[in-house]
């Protein structure tokens, strides 16, 4: 479940970063490929939800999967501009899937117990130093798509050996479906097989407005929202603005990712050692450090230390202090959304975040041209 998840989320998402040159150079163009691909990804979020809490989760990530993988071998082929943003569009609606839909079939497979570790280890940050790594060895954007392509062919075929989320076949009432997909998982994890009662839970249909209606409901749903789109918003800014972070764009990549991943997974670690952390501790934490870090980093700009050492640690604290808020974000609205609506609820949250990382896409590509 982790090498899915892992690749799932960073094999097509990443893409951006081998071409940040090329997304966010000047041109008579009013929108960047960046925030076509974003709008796709937004698109697609209106989509996948109710498409995975209805027909399944894996059969939906499977779909989404099938939708971009041929996107990014094409993307590395055709020379025409507006055909290129087409295939960008058709990437993001893919994105949508795995990120959303992805972590809901996830976390529905993974203990709540071990849920907060295992989302640290298949961050975006463990990937992004994998694919960037892909995109120095390729050396040119176009050869780095195909390897990105095919990364994802290697998800789709383990996808293929992985059952149906047992928790939604319980839900919908599957119930011999529900047997057949444990024993295929105790097989995987080289289990015993034993034959429990699997009882019939049919779930009503629960619509994304009765989780508005209920008041306990509600009050998680509007904190996840202000999460996830001060988040993203965040997040993006600072990560688009980072390659020119140091002199070298490779160092300042690897060395983003990878402390990024060190933050994670300590985190991750800690959270098994001190229950008393919890998810909004480590949200606050990171939220407030990013903060102070952000406003240092407009103190350099605005004295002109751009390019230094010092301009560039506190760029990496900011980065990865906002990058590590992504773990309670995706890990409380699987804990605090209803199984009914979880891939629901988790893709109108991605349509926030999509719709403040297009704001903040766009924000940057404007000041880059006029820079």
């Amino acid at each position: 479940m982790v090498t899915v998840q892992l690749f799932e989320e960073n094999a097509m998402k990443a893409v951006q970063h081998v071409q940040m040159s090329v997304l966010t150079s000047p041109s008579p163009l009013i929108i960047s490929a960046a925030s076509v691909q974003y709008t796709g990804v937004l698109v697609g979020n209106f989509i996948v939800g109710y498409a995975a809490d209805r027909f399944g989760r894996r059969f939906v990530l499977l779909v989404t999967l099938l939708l971009g993988i041929p996107e990014l071998f094409l993307g590395g082929i055709i020379n025409n501009l507006p055909v290129y943003y087409i295939l960008r569009f058709a990437v993001g609606m893919s994105v949508a899937g795995t990120m959303s839909v992805g972590w809901t079939y996830c976390s529905e497979m993974i203990s709540p117990k071990h849920r907060f570790k295992l989302r640290t280890v298949t961050s975006y940050s463990l990937g992004r130093v994998f694919m960037v790594g892909l995109a120095h060895a390729a050396g040119e954007w176009r050869l780095a798509s195909f390897l990105y392509g095919g990364v994802c062919i290697f998800t789709l075929l383990l996808l293929l050996f992985l059952p149906e989320s047992i928790i939604w076949l319980k839900r919908k009432g599957y119930t011999e479906r529900a047997k057949n997909a444990q024993k295929k998982l105790d097989l995987i994890n080289g289990a015993k097989s034993e034959d429990t009662e699997i009882g019939p839970r049919i779930a009503k249909n629960v619509p994304l407005l009765d989780v508005i209606r209920d008041a306990k409901l509600r009050v998680g749903f509007f904190v996840l929202c202000v999460m996830w789109f001060f988040g993203a918003f965040c997040e993006y800014s600072i990560d688009l603005n980072g390659d020119d972070m140091s002199k070298n764009l490779w160092t300042g990549q690897y060395l983003s990712g990878a402390l990024a991943s060190i933050i994670r997974l300590s985190f991750g670690i800690a959270d098994g050692y001190f229950p008393w952390l919890g998810r909004r501790k480590v949200f606050i934490i990171g939220m407030s450090v990013c903060t102070a870090a952000s406003g240092i980093l407009v103190l350099l700009l605005y004295l002109g230390h751009k390019g230094t050492t010092l301009y560039l640690v506190v760029y990496l604290t900011a980065y990865n202090s906002i990058a590590l808020i992504w773990e309670p974000n995706f890990v409380c609205a699987a804990e605090l959304m209803p199984t009914d609506v979880r891939a629901t609820t988790t893709a109108f949250l991605g349509i926030i975040s999509r719709v403040s990382i297009i704001i903040a896409s766009t924000m940057v590509s404007e000041r880059k041209m006029i820079m």
